[in-house]
């Protein structure tokens, strides 16, 4: 009997963690949707708006993301911020590549690394917090040009929703 006990407890705590635990293939699922998506589509609604972005992103960056492009001539976001990049052709999406996810400062952090021009690959290192009781993206930085958008720096957003302001007068 307590070998049954203990193998139903052993079940029940796989059961529970599993969710948790699979944050390379969610992150996967992620990159694979949202390349599709950014490859397909010149789609200017608010990413909060879409649930696909409300399921794999944090809130507090969906809603940075939103407030930063709904500025006038931002230089915040050079780029898309889950891919560093302008544009993306169809036919990168099979080179996507993740690494495992490792714990870091009570969430969670991976390697992606994306397929580009020239059959070259670009590596992007992704944070991940738990939200809702899932993993959820929060930060994206490009670690083949060692550089992070700033789209947590509340100087930089200041600065430019007074700029924003100044080109609406």
């Amino acid at each position: 009997m307590m070998r049954i006990m203990m193998l139903a407890l052993a079940f029940m705590l796989a059961a529970c963690s599993s969710g948790k635990n699979d944050v390379q293939s969610r992150v996967a699922a992620f990159y694979q949707q949202h390349l599709s998506h950014i490859s397909a589509s010149d789609n200017d609604k608010p990413r909060s708006e879409e649930s696909f972005y409300r399921n794999y992103v944090s809130a507090e960056t969906l809603s940075r993301l939103d407030k930063i492009s709904a500025l006038h001539e931002q230089e915040i976001l050079s780029a898309d911020y889950f891919s560093y990049t302008q544009d993306y052709a169809p036919e990168w999406i099979s080179r996507l590549k993740t690494g495992a996810a490792t714990d870091f400062m009570g969430g969670k952090v991976m390697d992606v690394w994306l397929g580009i021009e020239n059959n070259q690959r670009m590596q992007l290192r992704v944070y991940l917090r738990l939200e809702d009781n899932v993993w959820k993206i929060y930060r994206v930085r490009d670690i083949t040009d060692n550089y992070e958008q700033p789209i947590f720096n509340n100087a930089a957003i200041k600065r430019a929703e007074a700029w924003s302001a100044h080109l609406n007068d």
